[in-house]
């Protein structure tokens, strides 16, 4: 099968595992290593999650702090939300901490099936047309916090879609694109991921 691994500048490195997670080897930002090094004064902002997430979960057993925001707590489409969120941010960074963004939107909006799902069934088009709209406006809202916190120096960011989700050529996403100077492709398969039916 294909490995999972980050690639920069013509370099690819394999993931690491630790406990029930994999990792990459990597620094977040200058000096908090993933794997190895404290990262009690590191706070995971897991950005459209879950309200159990094992990733906020595993970060917490590991020594970090966590911050969930989902559905179960906010409206991350909702500007005057989000910018009440950020300025709460603000005052963790300002406390000495560092945040890394961890974003996951739905992605179903964005699902090329859709593509299909329209030719066969064009009554789907407004509903699907209105998850974009949305989708657009998560992602916008987003670029506006990471450009209001990045100035600080203490943010980092982890932006995840599925590789052929077409939401990765949405404009809104541009700017902020160039922010990320690595691409990481997961294989889930590669580590054992599988499905709550226990398929690959």
């Amino acid at each position: 099968g294909q490995q999972s691994c980050i690639t920069g500048h013509g370099i690819q490195v394999p993931l690491q595992q630790r406990r029930h997670l994999f990792f990459l080897p990597t620094s977040l930002g200058s000096d908090v290593n993933a794997v190895h090094n404290d990262i009690s004064r590191v706070i995971l902002v897991e950005w459209a999650c879950d309200e159990h997430s094992l990733l906020s979960a595993e970060f917490e057993a590991q020594g970090g702090r966590a911050i969930r925001l989902g559905l179960h707590n906010c409206d991350l489409s909702d500007q005057l939300q989000v910018i009440a969120i950020a300025q709460e941010l603000r005052e963790f960074i300002d406390a000495g901490f560092r945040l890394f963004f961890w974003v996951a939107f739905p992605c179903h909006s964005w699902c090329p099936w859709h593509h299909v799902t329209i030719a066969d069934y064009p009554e789907t088009l407004p509903n699907i047309q209105h998850q974009q709209r949305l989708s657009r406006q998560m992602v916008w809202l987003l670029v506006v916090v990471w450009q209001m916190l990045k100035p600080t120096g203490m943010v980092d960011m982890a932006y995840e879609w599925p590789q052929r989700c077409m939401g990765w050529q949405i404009g809104e996403l541009e700017e902020l694109l160039k922010d990320l100077p690595f691409e990481c492709l997961l294989h889930g398969c590669a580590y054992g991921l599988e499905t709550t039916e226990a398929q690959p």
